[in-house]
């Protein structure tokens, strides 16, 4: 065993409290996280605060040195953790906090007050390298938390998770193993037993991966049998029957080029009314989807298949022995007019979207204790309003591998109005690997 000190304060109900200081709309906003350590589900918690600006003196509320955050309507498990509670505080000069539990409310409707810290310093005895064989055992015979011996004095017991637990309480209520159970498991007697079930567990896992190896083997074999069969079936009904018949009814071009010059422009599709309903328009590489009520889709045109008469972009198009489109069951027609409706009902020829009108600028990665923080700025260049921009950050290391990702309104129901910018914050975890982050727009209105 391994000898570890730990200092626990006997008398918390919550642990890990962390928090971050923003601005938002020229206030200052704590986000807060904690973790629940187990004494019940918890709804509302009341915490002591102080606070203090960048040169750390303290910033008195109503001459007092100190303030209260009441968090209510919220529901935090047994041993969960809570994030990002987002609490305005009382004075914009805040740069830094000391929080302290003050008082808890649980489901039950049971409100606790904190007694003060009381921190007590417990010498525990921790599974090491030479007791590999009997920790492996416990883990996977009698819980995956173990990690010490059990401790018993005075104030209580600590549990081999390493929970702190009253006298009077039997359970911990971390891992929910009772004391009686803890004691017998790590007696010399519950240790041999648990080596020798881990054995048999051992033995029937490897021959369960053994199985199912076997079977997975036999699945893909016949699997593949049944591929390649149906592949040549197909091949030889579509050589053989179909490609003349489909062939016939398609332009096919000498070369690439020739294809990609030919069909540049707009083509528009007609409802049974002869109403214009919708339209591709290609430009270059680029074809956009355009629906007269004036919603747009942009794609890339990743094969021109100028001998099969084909253009890819997520879809199939055919062009037609008469040099228009075919998408499906719709046909588009080279040219035509398609009155669009915009924000003020009128038609305008110019093409304008979120994705080309709005900008991202002074994009800025940096991290605290526990996020790590894109924060940038958005700018409307175009002539419309944006309302309900949603951006999607994602966070790359040094090879511009994306690590992890995270999206938020940069603009919600009050719009970005033409030639307006707006700052945008989102986060992850921190991680040291996140180097840098690439935004873009998801979704808009």
């Amino acid at each position: 065993m391994k000898r570890i000190t730990q200092i626990i304060d006997i008398n918390a109900h919550i642990t890990n409290v962390k928090y971050e200081i923003v601005s938002e709309n020229n206030n200052a906003i704590a986000i807060i996280s904690f973790e629940n350590l187990g004494f019940g589900v918890i709804n509302a918690i009341k915490f002591n605060a102080k606070g203090y600006n960048s040169f750390g003196d303290i910033v008195s509320i109503s001459d007092k040195d100190s303030f209260l955050i009441i968090i209510q309507d919220i529901m935090v498990k047994k041993n969960d953790t809570i994030r990002d509670i987002k609490i305005k505080l009382p004075n914009n000069a805040i740069k830094k906090l000391e929080l302290e539990e003050c008082q808890i409310c649980y489901s039950d409707g049971k409100v606790i007050s904190y007694e003060g810290k009381r921190e007590i310093s417990f010498e525990l005895e921790k599974f090491d390298d030479k007791e590999k064989e009997q920790l492996d055992a416990l883990r996977d015979v009698f819980d995956s938390k173990v990690t010490y011996k059990l401790l018993e004095n005075e104030y209580g017991w600590i549990c081999t998770c390493g929970r702190f637990n009253d006298s009077n309480e039997t359970t911990c209520n971390l891992c929910n193993k009772t004391k009686n159970e803890v004691k017998y498991n790590l007696s010399e007697t519950g240790l041999k037993e648990a080596i020798e079930e881990k054995k048999l567990i051992d033995k029937k896992r490897k021959e369960e991966e053994i199985r199912k190896v076997a079977e997975k083997e036999r699945l893909n074999k016949e699997k593949r049998r049944k591929i390649i069969i149906g592949i040549i079936i197909t091949i030889i009904v579509c050589t053989f029957l179909g490609r003349t018949i489909v062939m016939s009814k398609r332009k096919i071009f000498k070369t690439e080029d020739e294809m990609k010059k030919s069909l540049q422009g707009t083509y528009t599709n007609y409802s049974d009314s002869g109403k214009a309903s919708c339209q591709i328009v290609i430009s270059g590489n680029e074809l956009i989807y355009r629906w007269s009520y004036g919603s747009d889709l942009e794609s890339e045109i990743k094969e021109w298949n100028y001998k099969s008469g084909k253009i890819h972009t997520f879809e199939d198009i055919i062009v037609t022995k008469e040099g228009n489109l075919r998408q499906g069951d719709k046909l588009y027609k080279r040219g035509g007019y398609m009155p669009l409706k915009s924000d003020e009902d009128t038609y305008s020829p110019s093409y304008e979207s979120a994705y080309t009108a709005l900008n991202f600028s002074n994009i800025y990665v940096s991290s605290n204790s526990s996020y790590t923080i894109c924060t940038g700025k958005i700018t409307n260049n175009g002539k419309k309003t944006y309302k309900f921009v949603q951006i999607k950050g994602s966070f790359k290391n040094s090879s511009g591998k994306v690590v992890d990702t995270d999206s938020t309104y940069a603009v919600g129901n009050e719009g970005l109005a033409p030639g307006e910018s707006k700052t945008f914050r989102m986060s992850v975890d921190k991680n040291y690997d996140i180097k840098s982050c690439s935004v873009s727009i998801y979704d808009y209105d």
